[in-house]
C-alpha cells in the first residue's frame, strides 16, 4: 500500500525528495519557487567590493557561486545562516567562517557574539528578493553599508 505525503517545499527541495521516495506519492506543494536572479555588472562589483557575505540559504550559496568566480568569493568572510548553508559553501571549497548558532536563523546570527564582534566594513547580504528584512535592518544600522543581493 502506497503512502500519500503533502509536501511543503520549494520546488528544487520537493523533486530532489520526490525522487528518493520511490514507494511514497508525493503531492508537492510548493509555494514558491526558487530560481537564479541574474546578477548585474553592480550587483558583482557590489560584491567584490564587500568584504563580508553573508549566505542566507544553500540556494543563496549555489545561485551565486554559478555566476561568480571562486576567487570573487574566496577572500571574502563568508557566513552561513544554517547548517546546511555551510554544507554547500564547503562542498565548493568556500567554508563558512561563522555559522549562525542554533536554531540557526538570522535573529541567532544577529545576537551571536562572535559575529557582533566581527568587524566589517562593508557587507553584501545574499539573499532571496523580499528576504531576511530583520537582518537586512539591523545591519543597516550596525554595520555599513550594506548591499542586498538578490539570488
Amino acid at each position: 500500500m502506497s503512502k500519500h505525503v503533502n509536501l511543503w517545499s520549494p520546488r528544487p527541495d520537493a523533486e530532489a525528495f520526490a525522487a528518493l521516495t520511490p514507494n511514497i506519492h508525493i503531492y508537492g506543494l510548493p509555494l514558491i519557487t526558487i530560481g537564479r536572479q541574474i546578477l548585474t555588472k553592480n550587483d558583482k562589483a557590489a560584491l567584490a567590493a564587500a568584504d563580508t557575505l553573508i549566505f542566507t540559504s544553500h540556494h543563496a550559496v549555489i545561485h551565486s557561486v554559478a555566476q561568480l568566480p571562486n576567487t570573487t568569493l574566496a577572500d571574502k568572510v563568508r557566513i552561513a545562516i544554517g547548517q546546511r548553508t555551510a554544507s554547500t559553501l564547503a562542498k565548493h571549497n568556500l567554508p563558512a567562517h561563522l555559522t549562525a548558532p542554533p536554531p540557526f536563523n538570522s535573529e541567532a546570527l544577529l545576537a551571536d557574539p562572535q559575529f557582533q564582534s566581527q568587524a566589517s566594513n562593508h557587507v553584501a547580504l545574499v539573499c532571496g528578493v523580499g528576504g531576511r528584512r530583520q537582518l537586512q535592518n539591523h545591519l543597516a544600522v550596525a554595520k555599513s553599508p550594506i548591499n542586498w543581493m538578490p539570488y
